[in-house]
């Protein structure tokens, strides 16, 4: 078991280094949210792009 331990604590640094990363990347992308949202609408419209 022992052999084992140091390998857990990378995969447990690892993973607690991801979450940081997520909750980061989670952050700015409700902060651009924000920003779009409180921008006034554009006067004028795009029509969506369709696949033909």
């Amino acid at each position: 078991m022992n052999a084992q331990a140091p390998k857990l604590e990378d995969a447990e640094n690892d993973l607690k280094q991801l979450m940081a990363d997520v909750t980061r990347a989670m952050e700015k992308a409700q902060q651009a949210v924000a920003r779009i949202a409180s921008k006034p609408a554009a006067a004028t419209t795009e029509p969506e792009a369709t696949s033909r």
